[in-house]
């Protein structure tokens, strides 16, 4: 049975992944959900993407403590390279990914859910690097993109959960909902995103992630680049005339 539920409608792919009862992950897991992901990559009708966890106990809890347990640092090394294929693959995706926190992400779920171009948290999530408490190393690189430096390293030294409402003061969390109403919350805004011209969302991601690691100047100069491209496209012009005729009839 596979851990990872894929739906597509709407132009929306929704991947839950299904581990009770927390949702830990095996490396088998890691490689179903990498490949999940690659499945929907290039669907023309796929244009968001919705990624949480089922139940109510955990949104990704991290690595299976009974495979840790048995972990060499050969092991250790193939694990930690697809979390990375992961991770890298939902931030360099070519649509924008939604993260539904649905309860605690650890570990692996707190890469994977920063990793993401938009998370919207249930008031029951919180988010922790739990690690150095089993004697191996985390990652935080995709977390110190939004923690402060004291605050990133507070968490990855002690292993000591964020909380929604911090994560949320602090830009982690995007939007902080109730429990029933997340999945509800990630759709309309994957629906959204969906209803808008492809390419002009595709490249505004494409501008977003090559802007920010380049300085400022630099930034400019590429997203001049791309909404050269756009421009080219003979679709843009159509959907900016629609704009304006939908406007002039008010």
């Amino acid at each position: 049975m596979s851990a990872i539920n894929t739906e597509v409608g709407d132009g929306v792919a929704t991947l839950t992944l299904d581990r009770p009862p927390v949702n830990a992950v095996r490396f088998e897991d890691l490689t179903e959900m990498l490949e999940a992901f690659r499945s929907v990559q290039d669907r023309d009708d796929v244009r968001a993407v919705v990624f949480t966890g089922s139940g109510d106990r955990a949104f990704v809890a991290g690595t299976d403590l009974n495979e840790l347990a048995s972990l060499t640092a050969e092991t250790a090394a193939e694990s930690v390279m697809i979390v990375q294929d992961l991770v890298n693959l939902i931030y360099s995706f070519p649509v924008p990914v939604i993260s539904a926190v649905n309860g605690p992400a650890l570990g692996s779920g707190v890469a994977i859910a920063c990793a993401s171009d938009i998370r919207i948290a249930s008031t029951k999530a919180s988010f922790i690097l739990p690690e150095v408490n089993i004697g191996v190393m985390g990652g935080s690189a995709h977390v110190a993109r939004f923690l402060p430096q004291g605050r990133a390293r507070w968490m990855m030294y002690t292993g000591e959960p964020v909380s929604c409402e911090e994560a949320y003061r602090f830009g982690m969390v995007d939007k902080m909902v109730e429990p029933a109403d997340l999945m509800a919350e990630a759709r309309a805004l994957a629906l959204t995103i969906a209803s808008k011209y492809p390419p002009a969302i595709r490249l505004a991601k494409a501008g977003l992630n090559g802007s920010e690691w380049l300085d400022l100047q630099a930034g400019y100069a590429y997203e001049c680049e791309l909404t050269v491209e756009l421009r080219r496209d003979p679709g843009s012009a159509e959907v900016s005339r629609a704009f304006l005729e939908s406007r002039t009839k008010r």
